[in-house]
């Protein structure tokens, strides 16, 4: 199975009210099956970071049955579609609907 993975930077971070977990199993969404805070996991050292220069990284999975789909209907092009359908769930599930706009992800 395809999966697509996606690495996404958020600035200013998320509200911790909307995303009050460091990852989460998404369910009832098609596009999106996993999301995790990179930013709230502890670094090498064991001690977790406050200061993230007003950055917050997030990783996104897809699910099975959407990264397949995608990437063998538009095998140059399913990257940006991932990313639109992606970003968008992840919008829906936190209740964040400006979250492009407000939160500027890359």
């Amino acid at each position: 199975n395809q999966l697509i993975v996606m690495q996404v930077s958020f600035s200013p971070p998320l509200p911790s009210k909307n995303a009050p977990f460091t990852m989460a199993h998404v369910s009832g969404e098609e596009s999106l099956s996993f999301v995790a805070n990179n930013s709230k996991k502890p670094h090498q050292d064991q001690r977790f970071r406050t200061d993230h220069n007003g950055i917050e990284n997030w990783t996104l999975v897809s699910t099975a049955l959407f990264g397949e789909r995608e990437f063998n209907t538009n095998k140059n092009g399913y990257r940006q579609i991932a990313e639109e359908q992606m970003l968008a769930a992840f919008s829906r599930i936190l209740n964040i609907p400006n979250l492009r706009s407000e939160h500027h992800p890359t």
